[in-house]
């Protein structure tokens, strides 16, 4: 179980750098990306035509906390051993029936003579 919450705090963490990183340091990246670009000698809209931005928007900046929040969450339950963090799928319905008995069997008779059923000869 230390595994998971050691996991789910990592992964929130990694929610929490990245748009962090990219709101700090993305200005800086996208111009030295229009640079490269002119220096190759290429039109800047090629960024803009391909969609490559390295700033992070206030919005992408708010769902990535959102996940990282969500993340912790259940770490902090998983320490707990709260049912609520357990996010297992659903069994399948098939795996609910009641299990089969190895072999047919009436109450009161006996198991080993079920089993030891006569031999056919030829």
């Amino acid at each position: 179980m230390t595994i998971r919450v050691a996991l789910q705090f990592l992964l929130a963490l990694t929610y929490l750098i990245v748009p962090l990183a990219g709101h700090r340091y993305g200005f800086a990246a996208q111009r030295a990306a229009d640079a490269e670009i002119r220096r190759q000698g290429h039109d800047l809209a090629v960024l803009v035509k391909h969609g490559l931005d390295f700033t992070a928007s206030h919005a992408s900046v708010v769902v990535s906390v959102a996940i990282a929040v969500g993340l912790a969450t259940l770490a902090v339950l998983n320490l707990g051993d709260q049912a609520a963090a357990h996010l297992d799928p659903p069994a399948h319905p098939a795996d609910r029936r009641r299990p089969q008995r190895p072999f047919p069997a009436r109450r009161g008779q006996n198991i080993l003579a079920v089993r030891a059923a006569p031999q056919c000869r030829d």
